[in-house]
């Protein structure tokens, strides 16, 4: 009799010390959202620790308003096609232009400088955009023409021959295939660094002094209830100052990691 109580109350205890953490599960779990991004290093990447900069800043953010973050890559042309036809899917990050209608926006959390990048023994001179009319810009397929270029090249005043990547991209330029390229600032820096094929050409190629604007980055999430509520959080949690906090702490540490490897 006293071996069977003893049996019956250890199965009690061991039931109960089971039970207790999945109920507290439960409660705190957080909810998931699925984000379409793609390839653009150091700030996003399917390959890097944490999936780039930018993303790691954000999972930050999303973690904040109580939400895990899932981030799936492809071409951005791509992935915008998903981010609207996958019930799985709630949106896209980042946003440059709002120009989804079906689509949500937060407000900007990243602000970063969009440059002409260049050859040195070919500087670009202008003082006004339509000033580029008369070169050959490049530009990485998918990726939203800057006001002012936009412009120009949607009434063919200026030709832009795409390239599937950064890469290829900054490889016509080098290889005098283009007159210029527009880009983000860090990520020209960043390829520049680490792409074996660009090394030979780190001393030909530089950012022209006058940039052609400042670009504003956040969340694009499908037009929903839920996302309207997780966005009306995000908007309250999420700040400039914070956002550049974690990018900046990605980049120093991936700086410092690449220069011991070397």
């Amino acid at each position: 009799m006293r071996t069977s109580l003893w049996g019956i109350l250890s199965v009690f205890l061991l039931s109960g010390v089971i039970s207790l953490p999945l109920s507290l599960n439960a409660k705190t779990k957080s909810k998931k959202i699925v984000l379409m991004s793609t390839e653009s290093p150091p700030f996003l990447s399917e390959s890097m620790k944490d999936q780039g900069a930018g993303i790691f800043a954000l999972r930050k953010l999303l973690k904040k308003a109580g939400y895990d973050l899932e981030v799936r890559f492809a071409p951005w042309e791509r992935a915008k096609v998903i981010a609207r036809s996958d019930a799985s899917v709630g949106g896209i990050f980042p946003y440059a232009a709002k120009d989804l209608a079906d689509f949500l926006y937060s407000k900007p959390i990243y602000r970063a400088k969009w440059v002409i990048v260049e050859r040195k023994q070919n500087p670009i001179t202008w003082d006004k955009i339509e000033d580029l009319s008369k070169f050959t810009m490049g530009n990485v397929t998918g990726v939203e023409l800057r006001p002012g270029i936009k412009e120009l090249a949607e009434t063919n005043k200026l030709k832009v021959e795409n390239a599937s990547t950064d890469l290829n991209n900054l490889l016509k330029l080098a290889n005098k295939r283009i007159d210029f390229i527009t880009m983000d600032a860090t990520v020209f820096k960043y390829q520049m660094w680490v792409e074996p094929k660009l090394q030979s050409f780190r001393e030909a190629l530089q950012i022209n002094p006058k940039f052609i604007t400042v670009t504003e980055y956040g969340l694009a999430l499908k037009k929903s209830p839920d996302h309207e509520a997780l966005l009306k959080v995000f908007n309250k949690v999420s700040s400039f100052e914070e956002a550049n906090r974690h990018i900046d702490f990605y980049l120093e540490h991936l700086q410092d990691s690449s220069s011991k490897k070397k």
